[in-house]
């Protein structure tokens, strides 16, 4: 997820060209890689006095592993490479409250072995981009794997629903051609179209419209990699009523300390389509084509529009794989006909070429 990792020692990550191991070597480098993560645990519970995933059965049931990593231990070879000829790393949940402790380990360890692999380090960011040496029965397919953890609330030993659903890579998905940006992009665009509001934004203690912010469009509601969250809230009177002004409802900023976010997917669902979700929505809700289907069983030709306008323009800012991005835009053409532009019409479109 984080891009090809290269070390402040010169190593860097390398792709895995699983569509040359063998049946017997898939199976092997599957179970090899669960071993590393195995001893990781137990290397990394001596030296914190806990173990980093308390329940191992997340880890053998393979539910720790996000993107498409979940489908690569799930599917067997044939069905996978079909899909992914080439893996570029494998990513993994952790919980956040370890990231200190964390950090301190992975410092503490280049050099050691963990499983058979051999742990080089690691580029720090957002989430850690590890870099591992395969063991050479799997040279030259894989040598120099990326394993990343990403960083997520935990809940009763288990990766939070929100952070699973909201980096995930649905297997529906994948056997398309679709990437997990597709549906991560889209529905923040589709919480700007339905959430848009007319109105003027005041500065925080007074009724003066805020600085360049004299009248405009705003998003009462948002979704990120954190949830979902109120931003502006109506400015009201000492009765209670929204303020008008310069002709315009008046609203204020509030900050993520005052709203909190939501990461109840049901609750999600509802503020994306005005309804509680049945069990065949809740499974929907996971893939980008789901989230299609969901669209067009509840929205106005119109919004669906407006939707496909902002989306198209958000996506190309990105992603500039033209193939991922028109694979994206092809299949929301494919759900709404009425709708047709790919990635040369939309740029003739911006450029006026």
């Amino acid at each position: 997820m984080g891009g090809k990792a290269t070390l402040k020692t010169g190593e860097c990550s390398e792709k895995i060209i699983l569509k040359e191991f063998t049946n017997a070597q898939y199976t092997r480098f599957k179970q090899s890689l669960i071993e590393l993560i195995e001893d990781f645990n137990q290397k990394y519970k001596i030296f914190a006095g806990e173990p980093l995933w308390t329940d191992h059965n997340e880890i053998v049931n393979y539910d720790i592993f996000s993107g498409s990593g979940n489908a690569f231990f799930k599917k067997n070879r044939d069905e996978y490479i079909n899909v992914k000829p080439i893996m570029g790393d494998l990513d993994v949940q952790v919980p956040d409250k370890n990231r200190e402790k964390l950090k301190e380990f992975l410092e503490n360890s280049c050099g050691a072995t963990f499983g058979k692999f051999k742990y080089l380090g690691t580029k720090y960011g957002l989430d850690f981009y590890n870099v591992f040496q395969a063991p050479k029965e799997f040279n030259p397919s894989a040598t120099f794997v990326q394993i990343d953890f990403e960083f997520n609330e935990y809940e009763d030993g288990k990766p939070n629903q929100f952070d699973l659903w909201a980096k995930n890579s649905e297997w529906i998905d994948l056997q398309e051609g679709l990437k997990g940006v597709a549906k991560q992009e889209l529905l923040p665009c589709v919480y700007k179209i339905k959430y848009k509001r007319m109105g003027v934004l005041l500065q925080p203690k007074s009724d003066i419209p805020a600085k360049n912010q004299r009248g405009g469009n705003f998003n009462s509601l948002s979704l990120g990699p954190k949830g979902s969250r109120g931003h502006y809230i109506p400015a009201l009177d000492e009765n209670g009523k929204q303020k008008v002004v310069n002709g315009l409802l008046a609203y204020r900023e509030t900050s993520v300390k005052d709203t909190g976010t939501n990461k109840n997917l049901d609750k999600i669902f509802e503020e994306l389509f005005d309804h509680q979700p049945d069990e065949r929505e809740r499974n929907l809700f996971w893939s980008y084509q789901g989230c299609l289907q969901l669209m067009k069983e509840n929205y106005t030709e119109e919004r669906i529009k407006e939707i496909y306008n902002l989306y198209s323009k958000h996506m190309l800012d990105h992603t500039d794989n033209e193939t991922v991005y028109n694979t994206i835009m092809k299949k929301y053409e494919e759900y709404f006909p009425y709708i047709n532009m790919n990635f040369d019409k939309y740029l003739k479109q911006v450029t006026g070429a």
